[in-house]
């Protein structure tokens, strides 16, 4: 009779320490994920050749918003307009000249949309400082 009871005792595991082992790792895979989309634009610096400063386009990009001059013609980086006038004008190099307190989140989209639209030699240009008054008039 005491056979029996002692073979019918179920022995159970402790889910604690498997508990335990699980929140580690979620804590260690958190922590050692990167989320963010990780990608390499090709930028060439400007060399200065008079032939290649004449068959590049040269674009002003203003502000953190994406307004762009091209032409004399206000654009914004959303707006396919400038890429198309680029290539109506055989234009398939650009330069950049960047405002001084455009951030470079906003360059790289330029860079990218860019590229997207088959426009692959791109070069950083001039950063200048656009006076208020002028922005104001945009």
């Amino acid at each position: 009779m005491l056979l029996e009871a002692q073979s019918k005792k179920i022995n159970r595991i402790s889910l604690t320490p498997l508990i335990d082992v699980v929140f580690i790792l979620l804590l260690f895979f958190m922590l050692s994920s990167s989320f963010s989309h990780w990608f390499s634009i090709d930028i060439s610096m400007p060399t200065g050749s008079k032939l290649e400063a004449r068959e590049a386009a040269r674009i002003q990009l203003l502000n953190q918003q994406g307004l762009i001059t091209y032409n004399g013609s206000t654009f914004s980086i959303g707006n396919l307009a400038f890429v198309k006038s680029l290539k109506a004008d055989g234009k398939n190099q650009v330069f950049i000249d960047v405002e001084s307190n455009v951030n470079t989140q906003t360059i790289v989209k330029l860079i990218s949309v860019l590229n997207e639209q088959g426009i692959k030699k791109v070069a950083l240009g001039d950063v200048f400082i656009k006076s208020k008054v002028q922005i104001e008039a945009l």
